[in-house]
């Protein structure tokens, strides 16, 4: 029986060679292991983030969660910002901006009311109709506790001061004021009561926008289910702001 003969032994040059490729093997099989393993992590990620902004988006009952708490007591004045047009004249955010847990435009039941054009940096929504006639953004509420100090949106005159009725009930006044702008059209302020720790305005009283304080937003919250709150975290006080015209063009 023949024997084999030995194997010769490797050269330097070879051994460097076989552990060069004994490395790019190992190397090979690492990033085989990392890619099995980040790309189905990344993918949950990815997933996780977006079921995230959703819920954050859409909280129960279609809410905006407050980003942070609203503060106590009736707050200051407003930040002067735009928050709709009609015609010439421009309506100014009337409550403190950190008082404010949304902004809804809807439709009005009064054939004279102006179609609103939302501006400014603040988000708002748009209520469904609801058999409601007029334009889709003929009425803007903007919400805040009940208790918070309003401010006119506008310059200009009072021109009406009245009881706000509710199911019989009168449960605020109702504040209408001509703008400097046009002196066909009137700004009726409603949800409100009269000031705590201010004079009420009366008729032919001047007031500025952002200066003058009209009153205080009403509670109602337990009185009837407003419909501010399908966008808001809270119950859906509000004051709401409406212009009419008041002459036949």
């Amino acid at each position: 029986m023949c024997e084999s003969a030995p194997m010769p032994p490797l050269t330097r040059q070879q051994l460097r060679a076989r552990r060069t490729q004994r490395r790019k093997q190992e190397r090979a099989r690492r990033h085989r292991i990392l890619r099995s393993t980040l790309i189905p992590m990344a993918v949950a990620g990815v997933v996780t983030a977006a079921l995230w902004i959703a819920l954050s988006d859409r909280p129960p009952g279609g809410a905006d969660t407050p980003t942070t708490p609203v503060p106590a007591g009736p707050g200051g004045r407003p930040t002067p910002i735009p928050i709709a047009r009609a015609a010439l004249t421009q309506l100014r955010l009337p409550v403190e901006r950190g008082r404010v847990t949304t902004i809804m435009f809807r439709p009005s039941g009064d054939p004279q009311a102006v179609a609103l054009a939302p501006l400014g940096p603040m988000p708002n929504k748009t209520a469904d109709r609801r058999g409601r006639t007029g334009p889709d953004r003929a009425a803007v509420d903007i919400g805040a506790p009940a208790g918070t100090r309003v401010y006119s949106p506008v310059d200009g005159t009072v021109i009406g001061v009245s009881d706000w009725v509710l199911r019989g009930t009168v449960v605020g006044i109702q504040v209408s004021i001509e703008p400097q702008s046009a002196s066909d059209l009137a700004v009726v302020v409603t949800h409100i009561r009269p000031s705590e720790s201010s004079p009420p305005v009366r008729v032919g009283t001047a007031v500025r926008a952002g200066i003058t304080v009209l009153g205080q937003i009403v509670d109602l919250s337990g009185i009837i289910e407003q419909e501010l709150a399908r966008y808001s975290a809270d119950s859906g006080n509000h004051v709401a702001l409406e212009v009419i015209r008041t002459e036949q063009t």
